[in-house]
């Protein structure tokens, strides 16, 4: 796994604590039936469970507008291109890693607040069935928004060429030649003699 910046480490591990309870949620589905799922995780040790999966689900619904604005912005502004996903295999990792260690954590702590053994075979199973097709679609997500998010700075640089063009030149006076026309005379001999007027 190539090394993370300590940016996008911070940014995957707060994604990971964020994807967690959404997983959580997706496996008690699995476990107890979409009618006992959401009943059995907001009592006992799982009180605070709905807040979390609300604030959750909120905060990943807003980061996916947000991501998905810039996408179709960048895409009006350059026009549609292929672009190339790389670091989807790091992210992954790092996904499924913090995922399935919270989940892991918080489910044998909550067996033991109950004072029962924590079926560790099961939790591995939903840990895997669960956590980790999530930790893929979400680093497949990533993988492509981020390359296009890396064309971000191109996209600026042509709208704002194209601002710029779009400028109308200054307004400028210009003198314009009046058209002198000539004029006809129809009797000339008047005008083409010289010294005083005769009178005849």
């Amino acid at each position: 796994m190539r090394r993370f910046p300590t940016g996008r480490l911070f940014a995957t591990f707060v994604l990971g604590a964020l994807l967690e309870p959404i997983g959580h949620a997706a496996a008690y589905v699995l476990r107890y039936g979409p009618s006992m799922a959401w009943q059995v995780q907001s009592q006992g040790a799982h009180t605070a469970f709905p807040r979390v999966v609300s604030l959750s689900a909120l905060s990943l619904l807003v980061a996916l507008a947000l991501a998905l604005l810039a996408v179709v912005s960048i895409r009006l502004i350059l026009g549609d291109r292929r672009v190339s996903s790389s670091g989807g295999r790091s992210t992954f990792l790092v996904l499924a890693l913090v995922q399935c260690s919270l989940f892991l954590t918080k489910e044998t702590l909550e067996a033991f607040a109950v004072q029962a053994t924590p079926d560790l075979i099961g939790i591995g199973i939903l840990a895997i069935g669960v956590q980790l097709p999530l930790a893929a679609l979400a680093a497949w997500l990533i993988s492509w928004v981020r390359a296009y998010l890396a064309m971000g700075a191109e996209a600026i640089r042509v709208m704002l060429a194209l601002r710029v063009a779009a400028i109308a030149e200054p307004f400028l006076i210009r003198p314009f030649a009046s058209p002198v026309q000539p004029v006809v005379l129809r009797n000339q001999r008047w005008y083409r003699r010289r010294g005083p007027p005769r009178f005849s």
